[in-house]
């Protein structure tokens, strides 16, 4: 319970207890009594069962969010994916076609050239090899490093969520240890009212 809530919590049960009755002033002390403490009782409930429910409201809300986020993190990281994808295939289509043309080019000087056509068509290989290997590498790296991310990115959320459930529990056991202590003091000071008028009856 907020500390704003307790002086609410005492004028509720002060003004329960103002009101007059019909009955002899000794009973009606413990009537007053009774009556107080049910309106007490009734009263921090509903303060703690109202404040429960905002707190599991507001948890609720952040897990959403939070899983909004990674949704869209993830939507975001699979379209990134998707356009390297696309450019990799544009890479190799590009690549394809050059070799292609530089084969082209090769072959009508083949029969000119044919003691080099073989070195040319080794080399060629190789090279192209190469760059594939380098292209599948690279490609290779970054998924790792997308899913590495994307790992610690749904750790972090989890850690999170754990955290928020955790303060969300402090915060109820303590608003819960706050209306326990204005409970007691209100019984204190019922207690102290009602020695008070025995003592004036006394006199």
């Amino acid at each position: 319970v907020s500390t704003a809530a307790a002086p609410e919590v005492l004028d509720a049960i002060a003004e329960a207890n103002s009101v007059p009755g019909l009955v002899p002033e000794s009973e009606a002390s413990e009537v007053d009594d009774r009556q107080s403490a049910s309106l007490e009782w009734s009263v921090l409930d509903k303060i703690a069962a109202e404040l429960h429910k905002q707190d599991n409201l507001r948890a609720k809300q952040r897990e959403w969010e939070l899983k909004q986020k990674l949704r869209q993190d993830l939507d975001r990281q699979m379209a990134d994916e998707r356009l390297k994808q696309e450019r990799v295939k544009v890479e190799e289509q590009q690549y394809l076609q050059m070799q292609e043309e530089h084969t082209k080019l090769w072959y009508l000087e083949m029969e000119q050239r044919a003691a080099e056509r073989q070195q040319k068509i080794e080399a060629t290989q190789k090279d192209r090899d190469s760059q594939l290997a380098l292209l599948r590498a690279k490609r290779a790296e970054e998924k790792a490093q997308e899913k590495q991310e994307r790992q610690e990115l749904m750790d972090s959320l989890h850690r999170d969520i754990v955290k928020d459930k955790l303060d969300a529990e402090e915060r109820l056991k303590a608003r819960r240890e706050q209306v326990q202590k204005a409970f007691r003091e209100t019984a204190e000071a019922s207690k102290q009212r009602k020695a008070q008028a025995e003592l004036l009856a006394l006199q």
